[in-house]
């Protein structure tokens, strides 16, 4: 029978290796015409076909054919390691196979078509998922069908979740060789066990790591939350290390709380149980750690959470938040495109004496935003206010003017506001009217209302003095009048002396 199977026609085809194909061609196909007429095989000759699903790292995996004995893993040039998870269905296609040949096709196109056509012509047999070392086992597969040798189509019918396209399908022409004995239980060459067809389909994994905002908005107040998304997927050299770390600017900080949430195919991750995750001492940041790494290579991860804008936020300069991962080979991977920059802004205010434009210090007020709620407040370093994160201590709604007059105020996000004046210096009166309105711009298009009034541009604010009345219950205008009538009488009365003296 070995003699026999020898002479006979066949072939292990695979497409080229592109990204999702499978790792090697195990013989040359025969271009010469099989027919279905010309094969004799007995319907006990059986093989057992085993698919070890390998996964790459993005854009490692080989491009190119590699030469595949059917008993060896080849030697891939990047590091890979088996997928758990990925579902192949196997179908009989000897009928569609052989009609193809008795066309007139070459085993080779036959092949080809079959793998290139929309949908399956022929009979599902069975599915298999990987697992243990991401192998798929076929096993007893019959080498025959209706007295000729047998074709079968291999489909991945599922892969798991962080993985790219799924493989290229896969068509066996029975029987397949191993030089010049063929696969086949029983079977041996050169000693080794010919019963087991070994292949090596491939997987990418998806992009490393990539990071979301929430939403499309900009423009934050201080003490607001900030939604964050990553996304990574468990590469093949995280068989030992697995780490997100996320680095934000001054200005930002992670809550780590129930809107903390780490998930893989819908389902949580338990912290403490599969992973890790500390705030940074060194910013507003986290560290994120998977406890078993290994566990997860080739799934998706997602975590989901917020971060605060702090009343360290520089005002007008964009706050960033950045992420990176590290495995056991590569250090400090970094997210395609990163997410935009966030900003919170301001305004500048100075309060003068109306007439004089004396600064003056001081004089209280408050801050509405447009529904009418009054902001509070913490004096900084730099005697400027900022709205109070929910760290804060010693916040106030009333603020109050600083050195030469300046009312800074700080952490506005972009918004109509309004300033109240609540209570001005001793010896001047409030504005009949001491609402001041204005409008904060943050500055993401470079145009931030805090640093265009800063200086000279500042918004102005006056007070006038107050004017002097008398007491009440005092002697008011009456001791004038007295003195001034004195005055006059004296001055008739000296008015007439003189004439007198004149006409003597």
């Amino acid at each position: 029978m070995k003699k026999v199977l020898k002479g006979l026609l066949t072939a292990l085809f695979t497409l080229p290796l592109l990204t999702g194909g499978f790792g090697a061609t195990l013989v040359k196909a025969d271009d010469t015409a099989n027919k279905a007429a010309d094969q004799n095989a007995s319907p006990a000759q059986t093989v057992n076909i085993d698919l070890h699903k390998l996964v790459f790292n993005n854009g490692e995996a080989p491009t190119t054919p590699l030469a595949n004995d059917g008993l060896t893993k080849p030697e891939f040039a990047n590091t890979s390691v088996p997928l758990n998870g990925a579902e192949f269905t196997m179908y009989d296609v000897t009928a569609k196979y052989n009609q193809l040949l008795a066309a007139g096709k070459s085993a080779k196109e036959a092949v080809a078509a079959i793998q290139q056509q929309d949908g399956v012509d022929g009979n599902k047999v069975t599915t298999v998922t990987t697992a243990g070392q991401g192998v798929a086992h076929f096993a007893d597969v019959p080498l025959s069908n209706n007295g000729a040798f047998a074709a079968y189509l291999f489909v991945e019918t599922k892969v798991p979740s962080g993985v790219t396209d799924k493989a290229t399908p896969l068509v066996i022409a029975m029987p397949v060789y191993n030089s010049d004995v063929a696969f086949m239980k029983g079977n041996t060459a050169g000693g080794n066990d010919l019963s087991t067809i070994n292949l090596y389909p491939k997987n990418e994994a998806n992009e490393l790591v990539k990071k979301e905002k929430d939403d499309q908005v900009l423009s934050y107040t201080v003490g607001e939350k900030v939604g964050y998304k990553v996304t990574v997927n468990v590469p093949a050299d995280a068989t030992k290390t697995f780490q997100v770390t996320d680095k934000p600017s001054v200005g930002l900080q992670v809550l780590l709380d129930d809107t903390f949430v780490v998930k893989s195919d819908g389902v949580a991750l338990a912290s403490g149980t599969d992973y890790t995750v500390v705030k940074n001492a060194d910013n507003g940041g986290y560290t994120f750690n998977l406890v078993t790494s290994s566990n997860w290579i080739g799934k998706q991860i997602t975590i989901d959470y917020n971060m605060e804008v702090t009343s360290q936020a520089v005002t007008d300069s964009g706050l960033v938040n950045n992420v990176s991962v590290d495995t056991d080979t590569k250090k400090d991977q970094k997210p395609a495109q990163p997410t935009p920059n966030i900003f919170t802004g301001g305004y500048n205010f100075v309060k003068k004496d109306g007439n004089s434009s004396t600064p003056l210090v001081g004089v209280e007020f408050q801050v509405k935003d447009k529904n009418g709620n009054v902001l509070s407040f913490i004096k900084n370093a730099n005697n400027e206010w900022v709205i109070a994160d929910s760290t804060a201590t010693g916040a106030s709604a009333t603020i109050s003017t600083q050195t030469d007059g300046k009312l800074a105020i700080n952490g506005l996000k972009t918004g109509d506001y309004t300033l109240v004046e609540t209570k001005t210096l001793d010896g001047y009166v409030l504005p009949a009217n001491p609402n001041t309105a204005f409008k904060v711009v943050t500055n993401e298009a470079g145009a931030g209302t805090y640093t265009a009034t800063k200086g000279d541009a500042a918004g102005v604010v006056t007070n006038v003095k107050k004017g002097i009345l008398p007491s009440t219950g005092g002697t008011g205008i009456y001791a004038f009048l007295t003195i001034g009538a004195a005055l006059m009488i004296g001055a008739i009365v000296w008015y007439k002396k003189s004439k007198d003296s004149a006409e003597v």
